[in-house]
């Protein structure tokens, strides 16, 4: 079995795609070839996936990059909904604002009317999306600069090389400590444990920013019902375990583990969602 990773090792995605597929190889008691295949916001994994054969032997770790924001803003060579078979929807870290210390970006407040240089995991991705909901919202000029992966895009701003980054708490990580670094606010409907100290966007009047970044693990249109049942099935009896969802929980993962169908209902409520700031962007 072959599961792909559509984004570059370290960040949120590279950490999800390896754990699951390691629970998977336990319950399937078999090898899964795990592939990072990054590039334009996880699309062009996906894309070799959707012209995989349908058999039930290659999957890939879709998101709101692949399936909502980078086909909402260009032709990716393939249809999200209709190209695919959803098997789950798995869950993902929420996000956090980051500024370098020497940006003059020091809180929210002082991201108001004015130009701004940031960096994303990808076109399209979670990162994007809620860098272009904050620079609709508070009349910033955008100059956003899009990586392949959070890793590169925290270490960016570590560096000084930009000036701000939408990331997940997973490609933080342990760099939230760092004095090259602040962390402004998260997205999460509560603050994380992993960063207590850091306000959500809602407690700052800014509650339209409050999003989970989600993974979930679709396969090319066309899988049979007996294999797509058996790969919901077998994520469903991993992300149940307590000693996966401790190793989740210890890098900020939110599990919403929902069905094919559910996910399915999923993905179409957040292409809806995200339409109009997609659309905002290419004004």
């Amino acid at each position: 079995m072959t599961f792909v990773v559509p984004y570059r090792a370290g960040g949120a995605a590279d950490f999800i795609g390896r754990e699951l597929a390691a629970g998977l190889e336990a319950h399937y008691d078999t090898n899964i070839s795990v592939q990072n295949k990054p590039g334009a916001g996880g699309t062009i994994g996906s894309l070799s996936v959707s012209k995989s054969p349908a058999d039930g032997k290659t999957w890939v770790l879709c998101d709101r990059g692949s399936h909502v924001g980078g086909p909402l803003m260009r032709d990716v060579g393939y249809d999200p909904q209709q190209d695919f078979s959803v098997a789950a929807i798995v869950g993902g870290p929420a996000s956090a604002l980051i500024s370098n210390t020497d940006s003059g970006i020091d809180a929210l407040s002082s991201l108001q009317n004015k130009k701004w240089t940031w960096a994303s995991p990808g076109v399209g991705t979670h990162g994007h999306l809620l860098g272009a909901l904050l620079s609709n919202e508070r009349n910033l000029v955008s100059n956003h600069i899009p990586f392949k992966g959070g890793a590169g895009a925290v270490q960016a701003v570590m560096g000084g090389h930009t000036q701000a980054d939408v990331a997940t708490i997973t490609s933080i990580g342990g760099a939230s400590d760092s004095p090259l670094m602040r962390v402004l606010a998260v997205s999460s409907s509560k603050r994380s444990p992993l960063l207590p100290n850091t306000p959500t966007f809602a407690e700052l009047g800014m509650p339209q920013v409050t999003s989970l970044t989600w993974f979930g693990v679709c396969g090319p249109k066309g899988v049979g019902e007996t294999e797509l049942n058996a790969m919901q099935a077998a994520i469903q009896a991993v992300l149940a375990k307590p000693d996966w969802q401790a190793r989740f929980a210890q890098r900020g993962v939110e599990l919403l583990a929902l069905s094919s169908s559910q996910g399915m209902a999923y993905i179409a409520a957040e292409r809806q969602r995200w339409h109009p700031v997609v659309a905002a962007t290419q004004k």
